[in-house]
């Protein structure tokens, strides 16, 4: 029923695509596939518009995401708005508006782990305290981040909505295990790894533990797809030093349309992260039958639950010995692959987005 009006920020689609622009982006997709809302998008005026929302009706704002004076700035710009609910997918909202705000909290690794941050990072998201008392509703994605929330910030329980994300539509309607032509001339196989370059993915532990997996027995490549992020250190360098580099592949960010082909490929993905807030590569994965390592750490197992193989992201031999396993148990492979393809179907953009539009009403209420 499309009654109710809603803004949502997607300033960040301007930029490079990573967690939380794919959460806005599939999120609006969904709100307007099924006419759940009026809904308008905030997009980066001195950028060009990320195709995908082209069919959006927009507000273009010059205020840059994580600008100093962003809160301040975005409120000016939107001061003239008549709607019922302004979301804002990245954590922290304008600082004075009009309309009752909703914020979604994807993780506090940051809070967990501060070292994990630049100066720049720690500034912006020290303002999560103030956010999470000035927003009319809190959108989590996990359970695990709907305690943190409560326990790190004091965030009252009664304002906290929990609404889990959900594996990108496009890879539904893919065969398992289908690996079609792709411009890094990978053949199948291999072994995945899917997210930015930062601390807190622990690609170092992954890099180690596969480099220990490797002396005892051969191993698939090991591909590494996402963009480099901040605060690593040169995990080429170190791929050379443990003896590892022909085999690891260091492809950078991928395309939406890539991805099926990418997942397609792959014998398992693995996520050994320090701390996740819910692990959109993990479902992703699941989604066309691929099995999954993770972490068993933040939401990872409240995500996965039994169809995932857990390690230790701090103990290299736990991971070494997972992906040994994950590669000479075809039977374990096929389980992960059959428990993995069901768990992901618990997951729908659908249902986020029916979900968030009673977050709406809630806050508008």
């Amino acid at each position: 029923m499309n009654d109710i009006a809603v803004v949502v920020d997607l300033r960040l689609s301007g930029y490079q695509r990573a967690g939380i622009a794919t959460y806005g982006a599939r999120l609006a997709e969904a709100i307007a596939e099924h006419d759940l809302a009026d809904i308008q998008v905030i997009t980066t005026a001195h950028r060009p518009t990320d195709p995908e929302l082209e069919g959006f009706r927009q507000i273009r704002s010059w205020t840059p995401p994580h600008h100093r004076m962003e809160q301040f700035g975005l409120a000016c710009e939107l001061a003239n708005l008549r709607v019922d609910v302004v979301h804002f997918p990245d954590f922290i909202p304008a600082r004075v508006l009009g309309p009752p705000s909703v914020i979604t909290v994807h993780d506090l690794a940051f809070a967990r782990f501060p070292r994990f941050l630049t100066a720049t990072s720690a500034r912006y998201y020290g303002q999560l305290s103030w956010a999470v008392h000035a927003a009319e509703r809190i959108i989590a994605v996990s359970r695990t981040t709907a305690d943190d929330l409560i326990d790190l910030y004091g965030a009252s329980p009664g304002k906290i909505d929990v609404v889990y994300e959900a594996p990108d539509p496009i890879l539904r309607d893919v065969a398992p295990h289908s690996v079609g032509p792709n411009p890094w001339g990978l053949g199948g196989g291999y072994l995945l790894f899917v997210g930015t370059r930062e601390p807190r993915k622990n690609l170092t532990g992954l890099l180690d533990g596969y480099a220990r997996a490797r002396n005892h027995r051969r191993m698939p490549p090991l591909v590494i797809a996402g963009r480099r992020g901040w605060l690593v250190d040169d995990l080429e360098e170190r791929a050379r030093t443990l003896g590892i580099a022909d085999a690891v592949h260091w492809i950078g960010g991928v395309a939406r349309h890539q991805m099926p082909g990418l997942f397609g490929g792959a014998l398992a993905l693995i996520l050994a992260s320090h701390y996740e807030g819910f692990g959109l590569p993990v479902v992703d994965a699941m989604a066309m039958g691929v099995p999954c390592i993770v972490s068993r750490r933040g939401a990872l197992p409240e995500i996965a639950g039994n169809a995932a193989l857990y390690v230790d992201p701090d103990d290299t031999q736990s991971i070494a010995t997972a992906l040994r396993r994950i590669v000479d148990e075809p039977r374990l492979r096929d389980d992960l692959s059959r428990l993995g393809h069901q768990r992901a179907a618990m997951y729908t953009w659908q249902r986020v987005a029916e979900e968030t539009i009673e977050v709406y009403r809630r806050a508008s209420a």
